[in-house]
């Protein structure tokens, strides 16, 4: 990644625009899966996160580094598909351990990248049009007025 990485409002805006351009890479009910996740999965992705299971299409299977990920050995509150490898600038109050590896959950650091505490912006229930007000709500002086920027999502 090169020049200023994205954080606050200009990134919160950069990832609701991200999504409406690429609305099948959403679902707010699940912080990660193959193919889709919420609103603090494209905000982790945005800033260059890593994630600690990636999935390998040859050998169908989330994996950790070589190993095959056991979904049944690690008690991560969120679940091992929601966490990404620590950075430096994570609190140590929200870093947990996979086996050996410092990781921090998706919605921490996207609170952490978006300089906030709570969890609201990522609530499952939201749909695209109510998070852009949030976010409009939240930042008024940065985030442009107006509609949803990019296409409109498919109503469901």
């Amino acid at each position: 990644m090169t020049g200023t990485p994205l954080r606050g409002p200009a990134l919160a805006v950069a990832a609701i625009t991200h999504i409406a351009h690429n609305p099948d890479t959403w679902d707010q009910n699940d912080w990660r899966c193959r193919t889709s996740m919420c609103l603090a999965g494209h905000i982790a992705e945005l800033s260059g996160g890593r994630w600690l299971a990636h999935w390998d299409p040859d050998r169908s299977g989330w994996y950790v580094g070589s190993e095959r990920l056991d979904f049944f050995r690690e008690a991560l509150p969120y679940g091992p598909l929601a966490y990404l490898h620590a950075e430096p600038d994570d609190s140590p109050d929200h870093i947990r351990r996979y086996e050996d590896i410092p990781v921090v959950s998706v919605p921490d650091r996207a609170n952490r990248l978006l300089g906030r505490t709570d969890h609201g912006l990522f609530d499952a229930d939201l749909d695209l049009y109510m998070l852009w007000y949030m976010i409009g709500e939240l930042w008024p002086e940065e985030v442009p007025d107006g509609p949803l920027p990019g296409p409109p999502p498919p109503l469901s």
